[in-house]
């Protein structure tokens, strides 16, 4: 659906709420196989939480009490690896968590563990029945902060859990986040407030720099602001290890979580195309990847790229050797399969999500 403004020669797509949609379908064999199906060994995994968090059960239970072991007790209790552990497994152990939450300041490496677990148990924030609920009890921490700032661990943490309950976040809540992370990315802003030592670490910074780009509802004006300072981060001989992978999730022009009409405009995209384009000789996939993402033809001519320069794009794709599916992303109106989509957000989709692609040709 559409509406037109002759007045203003301006076409927009009507946008329906639909972050919550999802199918939930049969994992596939190897899942099956799992005891993930079995009450007893999904209440005995919550037992094992709740004996590293909860000091009545540290004190009662007899079950290990150590943070550190505990994916692991988990994976032989499930007899499955995390990577294969489906929504109901996961949405169970952050219900969990979350009653346990106080536990996390036992130590240091109590609130990294917990941060950790919760963080891959709400992944990817929505299109499990009632994921507002838990995003929204997450979010309750966010305003007591961390238990124990200093620790460089515990800081990554802390922002990954963030990133990947980012698509369950309103946007008022994606706002908030993005104000604490300004003061830390954007030149303007730094000057106004004073950085502490722990956050400037490379690897706080990168993950400042995961969440910021995985902001779908912030306003088109900041993600512009955050991808002309990564644009000039990037050079020929050398880019941080993020950068191509924030500006492909800034510049998308298909959302995973959030409306089009929070998508950098088309303009902004045609601007940065070529000065991206320059750097595929030397850094390859990973430009063509952010080139996809950033030029992909979706059938909405208010969020497409000029098409003589998506012609020039993809003759410099296929003469330098980009892979074919990222020149056929810019190409052609296709739909992205699940691990196209997890690679975009930067985490696995649980095994049975089926998340729901909106958009597609126009007719």
């Amino acid at each position: 659906l559409s509406c037109e403004s002759p007045a203003l020669n301006r076409e927009w797509m009507l946008e329906l709420e639909l972050r919550g949609a999802a199918r939930e379908t049969e994992p596939a064999g190897e899942v099956l196989l799992t005891g993930q199906r079995s009450p007893d060994a999904l209440a005995k995994a919550q037992e094992l939480v709740r004996a590293v968090f909860s000091a009545q059960a540290r004190a009662t239970s007899g079950l290990p009490k150590d943070p550190n072991g505990l994916r692991k007790r988990l994976e032989e209790g499930l007899s499955a690896g995390r990577e294969l552990w489906i929504p109901r497994t996961l949405r169970t152990l952050l219900k969990t968590l979350l009653t346990v939450a106080d536990g996390r300041g036992a130590s240091p490496l109590h609130e990294a563990r917990w941060l950790n677990l919760a963080g891959f148990s709400v992944r990817p924030g929505f299109g499990y029945p009632e994921d507002k609920q838990r995003v929204d009890e997450l979010w309750r921490l966010f305003s007591a902060g961390l238990r124990f700032p200093r620790e460089e661990e515990n800081h990554r943490e802390w922002w990954i859990v963030w990133r990947r309950a980012a698509g369950g976040l309103s946007g008022p809540r994606q706002e908030e986040l993005f104000g604490q992370l300004a003061a830390h990315l954007l030149p303007d802003a730094q000057k106004r407030r004073q950085v502490p030592p722990e956050a400037v670490r490379p690897g706080v910074l990168q993950e400042m720099w995961r969440l910021a780009a995985s902001l779908e509802w912030i306003v088109p004006a900041e993600k512009v602001k955050l991808g002309e300072v990564l644009l000039s981060t990037v050079a020929p001989s050398s880019a941080p290890p993020y950068a191509f992978w924030a500006l492909a999730r800034l510049s998308a022009r298909q959302p995973v979580a959030g409306t089009v009409a929070h998508v950098v405009p088309a303009e902004v995209a045609g601007r940065w195309i070529p000065r991206l384009a320059k750097l595929l000789r030397q850094h390859g996939e990973k430009v063509s990847f952010a080139l996809a993402h950033m030029a992909r033809r979706t059938g909405d001519r208010s969020r497409d790229i000029d098409e003589g320069l998506r012609r020039e794009l993809l003759k410099q794709m296929q003469d330098l050797g980009s892979p074919e599916r990222h020149r056929q992303l810019v190409g052609e109106v296709v739909k992205l399969a699940d691990a196209e989509r997890g690679t975009l957000m930067g985490d696995s989709i649980p095994p049975g999500l089926e998340l729901v692609e909106e958009g597609g040709p126009r007719q």
